[in-house]
């Protein structure tokens, strides 16, 4: 048995054939092979030692697959695919050698399932703890904007608040309704018609040219942007402000909410804010389970240390100065997270911050949620298939087990161990019930009480990401974005 299991752990090395000079040109035949070769490794794997490190090595076969698959497809530029396949398959045979040996390692050690439920329980209650401090630690520092000094309207900097818009209707007239309301004094709107494929967006937008705002037409953007971020260029080089802010049409203001973010940027001696603002609460009881989740992975990890502070596009504050010195939008041109961009380079010189305001609402309905979390998940982590194979995996032992796992270990008499278990689901739990009070601004039972399907909403969302950018198509505001996120990227954007 222990020389099948560790035949089984170099099984996987075959498929690096794949990227021999003299085989790549026959790749789809070769990958179709390997595919056909991965299936039955692991479902003999599976066969000869089934448990939980089976499981796993069957699990990075399937990412293997996949990643098999995505050549066959060939649906990227070739050198791309070339080393991305490369890199996948590395680590992902990498990880199938490693859960081999340490099922070799177990059967021979005899390890029973109270030492093994030892490491996982430990590396659960670790990684919640983390959580629960990251997310008070992040809070505490993005309290609610609170402006302690007053300046004059004559010493406040001009700001242009720029909207681009496509296919909008009654939001877009809630959203431009507060903004003409505004009282700062040195404000100028300019609303990007995105290439509607109606003629309402452009009316509305005109509609509103005797209460201050300017009416752009935007143009189509080429295959080298995302039209998103071509329309931000766009109103960039359109606009007069000193400062800009960013926003959609789903967010409204209040009155005092652009002197408020002006007032906090000039305290704070920043150069870019990035807000977290006050969430309707949702009719549809499905969207407790999606935005909390977006959120939850800018609040919930230690950022700081890595250069990946936390930001939303909801909507984010920038010096005119700073944004060109950054490269503008152009820098960023095929990113879905340009802000992320334009905050990473902020935040090097200390001139960034996260903040809460309740002055800014979000109304992003159930189908919005859903279509920027298909939209960014996959991106997020670099569009490589291996990355997703590796956070799956942590979430499943880290955010999804402890419950279950913690009932399992108290049947089986392992009290203290079963009290570990359910001290890491708490802790989960209070990071679930921060994050949703200060979203909705107060307790929403049903919000916490959904929180255990968090992580597993995030793992289809992520996997469902990955196979629409690999495989098919993901739309944002009826375009196929798919293109020119999965092209090469050259830009300082990565």
């Amino acid at each position: 048995m222990t020389l099948a299991l560790l035949v089984l752990a170099l099984l996987p090395l075959v498929s690096f054939v794949l990227i021999l000079p003299f085989v790549w040109p026959h790749r789809s035949q070769v990958a179709l092979a390997l595919i056909v070769w991965q299936v039955g490794i692991a479902g003999l794997f599976v066969a000869l030692a089934p448990g939980w490190w089976s499981g796993l090595y069957a699990a990075a076969a399937m990412y293997q697959i996949i990643n098999l698959l995505r050549v066959r497809r060939g649906a990227i530029q070739v050198d791309f695919l070339r080393r991305a396949s490369l890199r996948a398959i590395k680590y992902l045979t990498v990880a199938q050698s490693v859960f081999a040996v340490v099922a070799i390692f177990q059967q021979n050690s005899h390890l029973t399932l109270k030492q093994m439920a030892i490491v996982v329980v430990t590396a659960q209650l670790l990684g919640a703890l983390m959580m629960a401090l990251s997310t008070a630690k992040h809070l505490k520092s993005t309290k609610t904007l609170q402006a302690t000094q007053h300046y004059a309207d004559k010493d406040l900097p001009s700001i242009s608040v720029l909207i681009p818009a496509r296919n909008e209707t009654e939001e877009l007239h809630a959203c431009l309704d507060a903004l003409v309301a505004s009282d700062y004094p040195k404000l100028e709107i300019l609303v990007l018609d995105d290439c509607s494929q109606e003629r309402r967006t452009p009316e509305i937008i005109r509609g509103y040219a005797n209460k201050g705002v300017r009416f752009v037409a935007g143009k189509a953007p080429d295959e080298s942007w995302l039209a998103k971020n071509f329309a931000y260029q766009q109103l960039v080089e359109a606009s007069s402000g000193d400062l800009l802010v960013f926003c959609g049409v789903d967010l409204t203001m209040a009155p005092g909410a652009l002197r408020e973010l002006v007032t906090t940027l000039l305290e704070k001696e920043k150069t870019m804010l990035s807000v977290l603002p006050h969430n309707q609460p949702p009719d549809d009881w499905r969207s407790y389970l999606l935005q909390p989740v977006r959120y939850g992975w800018e609040l919930s990890l230690p950022r700081r240390p890595f250069n990946r502070p936390p930001v939303l596009s909801s909507c984010f504050i920038i010096d005119r100065t700073a944004l060109e010195q950054a490269g503008g939008f152009k820098a960023a041109c095929r990113s879905v997270s340009p802000e992320s961009y334009l905050a990473r380079s902020s935040v090097r010189g200390d001139k960034y911050s996260f903040v809460r305001s309740n002055l800014l609402v979000s109304h992003k309905n159930l189908a919005e949620q859903r279509s920027t979390g298909l939209r960014l998940r996959y991106p997020q982590l670099h569009r490589r298939i291996e990355l997703v194979a590796f956070l799956s995996v942590i979430e499943l032992l880290v955010l999804v087990l402890p419950l279950p796992l913690s009932l399992i270990i108290a049947w089986h008499g392992a009290w203290l161990l079963a009290v570990a278990g359910l001290v890491s689901t708490v802790l989960l739990m209070f990071v679930a019930l921060q994050i949703t009070a200060v979203m909705y601004g107060r307790f929403r039972p049903l919000a916490v009480a959904l929180a255990p399907l968090l992580p597993l909403v995030d793992l289809w969302l992520l996997n469902k990401s990955m196979l629409a950018y690999e495989f098919g198509r993901v739309e944002w505001k009826d375009r196929n974005i798919c293109l020119p996120v999965m092209r090469q990227e050259t830009t300082t954007a990565n």
